[in-house]
């Protein structure tokens, strides 16, 4: 386990340096870096902002913001790629139960990760969400659409935001659960060499369904 800012640091440089070749052939090619990912998985640092009472290092937010830096130098499109994992473990950490936090965050120290389902399109605003949580006594129904899940590539759980009246409130959810799908359309990916320079000419729209797994996705 990463036990302090100065392993944890070092721990994104080893995993950077591990990445970078190839770096610009993946971007270019908008492939997906399964490999890459399952490295970050297994690197440790998934569980730094862990709160230290489920035995973990619980280290702040500066050492997190230097980590993702150094990973962002070599490949800022993998830095993205925990970003709803440490914005649900600090979730978690704030409003799950003791059995969830127990649960999920040995999860976490064991190399999982949460994706996301959070945007939506067509809101006033990003707690617009028309994505809503029905309960019928033991049993709740997630019913509606995202729009994106950034590195959503084989996580432990997936969390969505949605509405059951007021507030907003995020649910985690098993990623393979009967009725989840994922909708990929390969040219809405944009490396970031060419988003960068604006010199993108996106391919004709070609799209996947995929039920229940995120495997495959841009």
């Amino acid at each position: 386990m990463i036990t302090s800012g100065p392993r944890a640091i070092t721990a994104a440089r080893d995993y950077a340096g591990s990445v970078a070749g190839g770096v610009m052939d993946r971007d270019r090619a908008g492939a997906v870096p399964a490999a890459e990912i399952a490295a970050f998985d297994a690197s440790g640092l998934l569980a730094i902002t862990v709160p230290r009472e489920h035995d973990c290092p619980d280290l702040p937010a500066s050492v997190l913001a230097e980590v993702i830096r150094v990973i962002a130098v070599v490949d800022p499109a993998l830095a993205q790629v925990p970003q709803a994992h440490f914005l649900f473990t600090d979730v978690l950490a704030a409003w799950g139960t003791n059995a969830q936090q127990r649960r999920l965050f040995a999860d976490v120290l064991a190399g999982g990760r949460f994706g996301n389902g959070l945007a939506e399109r067509g809101g006033q605003h990003a707690q617009d969400l028309r994505t809503r949580l029905h309960v019928r006594g033991a049993e709740a129904r997630l019913q509606g659409r995202k729009y994106y899940c950034t590195g959503d590539n084989r996580p432990l759980d997936r969390g969505h935001g949605s509405r059951r009246r007021r507030p907003p409130r995020a649910r985690i959810r098993p990623p393979r659960r009967r009725g989840v799908v994922i909708d990929v359309d390969p040219s809405l990916v944009i490396p970031y060499e060419y988003a960068l320079t604006c010199s993108w000419s996106p391919a004709p729209p070609t799209r996947r369904r995929t039920p229940g797994s995120p495997q495959g996705l841009p």
